[in-house]
């Protein structure tokens, strides 16, 4: 039996979205043609592409190491879509993750280029901490993400966006004077991203290049009720600069330099290797005008 473009295009669904039931209505097909166009192509094949995992259908070894060829074939298929002009007319979702400083400075701006020119494209974000979000682009929950130090993962291709500047800040009530050193911080109450964040280890980091163990950390996973907290007097963070422009301005944070000095932080767009379709070279470029466009991040 042959294989068919119908059978690795049904497959490739099936694997992103998790079930049959998903994948029907992405291809707005019937689910009993998405079973059958599975069935076939694993018997053609002669392996099993899928286990079942409670309601989802979980890739074999086999599936995964096929489900990197067949995304090659159906970018290419996409591309010579192109030449005829036909690729925007067809309706596709790419789930993206998305850090929450990127989210707050850049999203609205990323959104509208999107929809300007792919107006057919249908996106869908999870906003998290970067390891978080560099875990579920590795186990396939998400297509691209933006990622702040992305681990050297071979099955990962990393674009450098660019690199973000972080510090510690604080309300005027704390009474700190600028620049700060870990013994000056070793006795306040911090609140960080939790470990493994990049966060946490930059915090750490500092600390130890003064001779000093960091002290025990408060935890937080949102950056944007850390701000608030900040804000707030309780507690003095260590945040990207971009997203506290306006506090810095209202005199309600204080902006402090440090020493030892802090390096920037790096950002990535992240997608899996061989996957690389024109849906997410979209978004990559469209990223890039964008941090360009509100100088998010320095260029490295």
């Amino acid at each position: 039996m042959r294989v068919t473009l119908a059978q690795f295009e049904t497959f490739f669904w099936v694997a992103r979205l998790g079930s049959t039931q998903a994948a029907a209505r992405q291809l707005n097909l019937a689910q009993p043609t998405i079973s059958l166009r599975l069935r076939d192509l694993e018997e053609a094949l002669g392996v099993r592409l899928f286990d079942r995992v409670g309601r989802g259908l979980k890739l074999t070894h086999e599936g995964g190491e096929l489900l990197e060829r067949v995304g090659t074939i159906l970018n290419e298929v996409t591309r010579i879509g192109e030449l005829s002009g036909a690729a925007d007319t067809m309706p596709a979702v790419v789930r993206v993750g998305v850090p929450e400083t990127f989210a707050l400075v850049c999203l609205p701006a990323l959104l509208q280029n999107m929809q300007a020119e792919h107006p057919a494209l249908r996106l869908e974000f999870v906003i998290a901490t970067s390891t978080a979000l560099e875990a579920q682009l590795l186990q396939r929950e998400l297509d691209i993400s933006f990622l702040v130090d992305a681990t050297s993962d071979p099955r990962l291709r990393l674009t450098l966006l660019g690199s973000q500047e972080s510090g510690w800040c604080a309300a005027p009530s704390f009474g700190l004077s600028s620049p700060v050193r870990p013994s000056d911080l070793q006795h306040v109450p911090i609140v960080s991203n939790p470990h493994p964040s990049a966060m946490h280890k930059y915090i750490g980091e500092w600390f130890r290049s003064g001779g000093l163990e960091p002290p025990r950390l408060n935890s937080c996973n949102s950056l944007s009720v850390i701000a608030h907290l900040v804000r707030q007097g309780v507690f003095v963070g260590f945040l990207p600069r971009k997203m506290l422009e306006p506090d810095f301005e209202a005199g309600t944070i204080q902006k402090l330099a440090s020493r030892p000095p802090v390096p920037g932080v790096r950002i990535y767009g992240g997608h899996r290797v061989a996957e690389s379709s024109p849906a997410i070279l979209a978004i990559l470029r469209a990223a890039r005008q964008v941090v360009e466009q509100f100088r998010f991040l320095q260029p490295v």
